[in-house]
C-alpha cells in the first residue's frame, strides 16, 4: 500500500483548534471564575465549574458562535499540510452536537483546512470510521479505532489517563511520529 492510499482520521477540537480555551474565556466572565484550560485534569468538565453553571458549561461549548473565536493550535495547519503532502488522506472526524452541525467544517474552511464533503465526518462514534492513522485528544476513541498508528493528543484532561501508546504535546511531535512511521515502513500503535 503507498500513502495514496493511506487515511489520516483527525479530530478536530483541542487537536487543530482550541475551543476549551474560549468557552472558558466565556465562562469566567459569565460566572465570575478563574478556571483555565490547565485547571481541567478530566474529561468531565463540569466537575471543574461552579455548581450554578454545571451543565451549563455545554450550552457555552455547543453555541455555534463559539467558533467565531476558536482559534487554530500552532503548527496545525502546517501538519496537516504536511501529512497531505505525503500523500496521505486526511479526514476530519469530529463529534458534533445538533446545534454546531456542519459549524466545524465551516472553521476547518475559514482556517484554511481544506475540509471537502468526502473528509469530513460528524459521529460520536469514531470506531465506526476506517484508517491508518489517528490523532484525537479523548482516550477512548485513540483506544477504539481501527487505525494501526494512533496518537492521543496530550491536554491537561487526558494527561493522567493510563495509556502506553504514542502522545503528542503539538503538531511537531506528530510529524515526528509519522516520519518515524514511515522511515521504518511499519505500523507502530
Amino acid at each position: 500500500m503507498n500513502n495514496k492510499d493511506k487515511i489520516l482520521l483527525c479530530d478536530v477540537d483541542d487537536v487543530l483548534g482550541s475551543l476549551v480555551s474560549p468557552t472558558l474565556s466565556i465562562y469566567n466572565k459569565i460566572y465570575d471564575d478563574n478556571l483555565n484550560t490547565s485547571d481541567i485534569t478530566e474529561w468531565d468538565i463540569t466537575k471543574f465549574v461552579k455548581p450554578e453553571c454545571g451543565n451549563k458549561i455545554y450550552d457555552i461549548m455547543t453555541s455555534p458562535s463559539i467558533y467565531d473565536i476558536v482559534t487554530p493550535l500552532e503548527g496545525a495547519l502546517d501538519g496537516i499540510n504536511f501529512i497531505r503532502s505525503e500523500g496521505i488522506r486526511v479526514v476530519f472526524v469530529t463529534a458534533a452536537f445538533l446545534s454546531v452541525a456542519g459549524r466545524k467544517f465551516i472553521w476547518l474552511e475559514d482556517n484554511d483546512f481544506q475540509p471537502t464533503k468526502e473528509n469530513y465526518i460528524e459521529t460520536f462514534d469514531k470506531s465506526l470510521i476506517i484508517g491508518d492513522y489517528m490523532i484525537d485528544d479523548n482516550l477512548t476513541n485513540v483506544r477504539s479505532t481501527n487505525a494501526k498508528n494512533k496518537i492521543l493528543f496530550n491536554a491537561p484532561w487526558n494527561l493522567g489517563l493510563k495509556w502506553s501508546g504514542n502522545r503528542a504535546n503539538n503538531w511537531n511531535n506528530i510529524i515526528e511520529l509519522y516520519k518515524i512511521w514511515t522511515n521504518n515502513k511499519e505500523d507502530n500503535g
